[in-house]
Parts: C-alpha cells; sequence; structure tokens
C-alpha cells in the first residue's frame, strides 16, 4: 500500500535504511519515506532588536545536587 502513497525509488531507499537499522515495519518504513522527501522551510530572519544574549548557565549547580548522599 506504501507504493500507491510515495514513488517506487523513495520507497526502495527507505526500505533499505530499514533494512540496515534492522527496523522494518510498515511504520518505520513509512516515516523513512516521509524523511526523504521532507524539504525543511527557509530559516525566518529574525530582527535583531529581538534577538537575546544569555549568559551562559553555570552547570556546576547540578554537581552540587549529585553530591547529595542519601
Amino acid at each position: 500500500m506504501l507504493g500507491t502513497s510515495f514513488d517506487l525509488d523513495v520507497l526502495a531507499r527507505a526500505l533499505g535504511e530499514c533494512l540496515d537499522s534492522g527496523r522494518v515495519s510498515v511504520e518505520a518504513v513509512r516515516q523513512h519515506c516521509l524523511n526523504l522527501l521532507h524539504v525543511p522551510p527557509e530559516p525566518i530572519p529574525v530582527p535583531e532588536f529581538l534577538l537575546l544574549s544569555l549568559p551562559r548557565p553555570d552547570l556546576s549547580r547540578y554537581d552540587v545536587l549529585l553530591a547529595v548522599a542519601p
């Protein structure tokens, strides 16, 4: 049935990818077909005044949480 929705070349590539990954199911092949056909949209330019400059997070706080023994 996927052959009625997708070009056979795309379907063959998707099936090959699924066989290579070891995950063969109708859902997986369909998703691979959709992934192969997906065209990402053009990025939307963001005006300069809307760009935010955030400080880098202090990840050492997580080390403190891991150091606490129950």
